[in-house]
């Protein structure tokens, strides 16, 4: 089914499949050596494949050790893998071209111009700190401070646990409204996990695909989650109202985008909305006007996020113009501080070329200071079509704007896709950034990394490359990451996975909690297109937007697991 605009009821999180597809298979047949060793590596995938199960992680060769980038919701596989059946919703997610490669060179981004020099960042280590969190949002009419107290989880485990340390689905599914509403295809968590958002943003209530938010809260007396405050829907047909959602860190704070809104500036403009809980009603309410896309298909509200005060917000447009290049596709970062009621626009940033796409993902420390930024169509200088670029900045008050930390962190290969989707700590000293686009030219899920921050540079924590590229998200301290593969094999169907890991001082690397959270078999659910940490790190959330209940296809899921 096709809205007005031709946009295909799965466009949302996986809207470039094709282009990825297209993409790998160029780089998959680039030289006779390479062909041979990858027909070597295909034939030994499909043994294991058949004969023994899929291993957790995966060492990279050294070569690739300083590549970097994360991505959200594309292809798993990243590769030359065929379409996996004709009922697959891949199949029609995009009526757009694949990014044509460029035949002159691209204009070479100077990092000198917005790199600063930010004292070194002791690495967190253990668990969380408890420390309360004191938030500094400065903007030209007033400063104002705050005080966030980190809250974490209580954990809801069987009576008769035996702290086996696996991951217990504590709660029923939440599941979305209608067939096809797609409901978890976005998702964002309370700091303490007891509150959830989620975005549907193919619900047709307010009109076809217009999408829709909704917000739940765990009740411990009953042992479900149950909704919080009135649906929210989107403003009219095609908007993909739900498209991203973001939290504060009490739960209480919601922002969320329709990238196709049609609004003042333009069709597919998009607009991003703020709603606060009412403590009287259980209402919620709008704070401040909606915030509109400066131009039309800008695709405003692509990634959002919030600090944990909820008074910092950043918006990604992916598809943004530079007007001083004449370039389109730039994308752009919006950062916003509410002053008096109304957002306003603290700083804009952009991307360096025509097609990066920067602002495909976003997210703010808690404290707001700090914000990665995801380019995954990004070509790396040294002939890497789409390989992907990161980079993360930090606000300097005096100065009254951001400032880039470190060298951006790039995808190698052709395809890689860096900076689909990422995370960042309490304090900016470390980020996740997903890969979904690294294959080897065989089906593969893609792989995440993690890096810290020592003497200016962004170093790579451990040696093994997380597997799922396709969704991230770091626990406070940095010390766990849980990472989403949607196209993940279980008993021989693709029906996704969820990974979390733990970083191992001693051993300086990442080791698995905890047994894989697995779809269900019967059915391709596509689990781990989103997935969500509690500050603590204690409970994880997992996006099953293909997922059906009660005959209802495509209605999609949200799941949510403790540590027991």
């Amino acid at each position: 089914m096709m809205s007005d605009d031709g946009h295909s009821d799965v466009e949302s999180h996986f809207e470039e499949e094709r282009e990825l597809t297209i993409v790998s298979m160029q780089k998959r047949d680039s030289g006779w050596g390479r062909r041979i060793g990858i027909a070597l590596l295909a034939i030994v995938a499909i043994v294991l494949v058949i004969a023994v199960p899929v291993t957790v992680t995966k060492n990279k060769e050294s070569e690739s050790s300083s590549s970097a980038a994360v991505g959200v919701g594309s292809d798993s596989t990243g590769g030359a893998q065929p379409t996996l059946t004709t009922e697959d919703p891949m199949e029609s997610v995009t009526n757009e071209t694949p990014k044509e490669q460029e035949t002159t060179p691209k204009d070479e981004p100077d990092d000198s111009e917005t790199t600063m020099e930010k004292p070194e960042t002791k690495a967190p280590s253990g668990s969380p700190t408890t420390a309360p969190i004191t938030i500094t949002t400065t903007n030209d009419n007033e400063a104002s401070t705050s005080t966030v107290e980190p809250a974490f989880t209580k954990t809801v485990c069987p009576a008769n646990g035996t702290n086996s340390t696996n991951w217990f689905q504590f709660a029923d599914d939440i599941v979305g409204e209608s067939a096809h509403d797609l409901s978890g295809s976005a998702m964002d968590m309370s700091a303490d996990g007891s509150i959830i958002a989620i975005g549907a943003n193919s619900n047709d209530d307010n009109g076809e695909n217009a999408g829709h938010v909704r917000v739940y809260q765990y009740q411990s007396d009953i042992g479900f989650f149950t909704r919080l405050g009135q649906e929210l829907d989107g403003e009219g047909e095609g908007d993909w109202f739900g498209h991203s959602v973001a939290l504060d860190a009490s739960g209480k704070r919601l922002a969320a985008g329709g990238i196709w809104n049609d609004g003042t500036n333009g069709k597919n403009s998009g607009h991003v909305r703020v709603f606060d809980l009412s403590p009287d009603s259980n209402q919620w309410e709008q704070v401040g006007e909606d915030i509109d896309g400066e131009e039309e298909d800008d695709r405003f509200g692509t990634s959002i996020s919030l600090s944990a005060n909820g008074k910092r917000l950043v918006i990604g447009a992916s598809r943004c113009k530079k007007g001083d290049i004449n370039a389109t596709e730039v994308g752009c970062a919006y950062i916003y501080d509410l002053v008096d009621d109304s957002w306003v626009l603290l700083e804009k940033l952009q991307g360096d070329s025509d097609g990066d796409m920067f602002g495909s993902a976003i997210q703010l420390s808690e404290d707001g200071e700090h914000m990665i930024v995801g380019a995954h169509r990004y070509d790396n200088r040294n002939g890497g079509p789409q390989a992907g670029q990161v980079k993360v900045f930090q606000f300097v008050p005096s100065e009254k704007s951001w400032f880039q930390v470190g060298a951006a962190i790039e995808g190698i290969f052709p395809g890689e896709w860096a900076g689909m989707t990422v995370s960042i700590n309490m304090d900016g000293s470390r980020v996740a950034v997903g890969f979904p686009g690294d294959n080897m030219g065989i089906p593969a899920p893609g792989f995440s990394r993690v890096y810290e921050l020592n003497n200016g540079v962004w170093e790579q924590m451990g040696t093994l490359d997380l597997e799922g590229g396709f969704s991230v998200a770091l626990s406070r301290d940095g010390n766990r990451v849980a990472v989403g593969d949607y196209k993940g094999m279980n008993a021989g169907i693709i029906s996704g996975h969820v990974y979390v890991y733990d970083f191992n001082t001693d051993k300086r690397d990442w080791e698995v909690v905890g047994e894989e959270i697995n779809g269900k078999s019967q059915q391709m659910e596509m689990l781990g297109v989103s997935v969500a940490l509690s500050a603590d790190g204690a409970r994880v959330a997992a996006g099953v937007p293909r997922a059906a209940s009660d005959g209802s296809s495509e209605i999609g899921a949200a799941r949510v697991f403790d540590l027991c």
